[in-house]
């Protein structure tokens, strides 16, 4: 018998990081993996490296995600926040 892994989707819950938008069975947000995305200059091999509980598709369904519902409308999305300050310094 075969089985497989349920398909992650995006979610928000209020209980887990202030309802920031995340991959479901994740802790990990959304705006982090476009952030890294952007940060990686779109290695997402190096992306997955980083985030290495996330399988390409959940990759690419987070920037899917981010496409068609830009940054600004995340919750508690700050530049200066210690977390995007991290995300968006240079990896070289």
């Amino acid at each position: 018998m075969v089985t497989t892994k349920p398909a992650r989707t995006v979610t928000h819950d209020e209980a887990i990081l202030y309802g920031e938008t995340i991959i479901s069975g994740t802790h990990i947000p959304v705006l982090s993996v476009y952030l890294m995305a952007k940060s990686y200059r779109g290695d997402l091999a190096a992306v997955q490296h980083a985030l290495s509980t996330l399988s390409m598709e959940d990759i690419a369904l987070a920037l899917r995600y981010e496409q068609d519902h830009p940054m600004r409308s995340h919750i508690g999305y700050s530049m200066t926040s210690p977390m995007t300050m991290i995300l968006c310094s240079r990896h070289d």
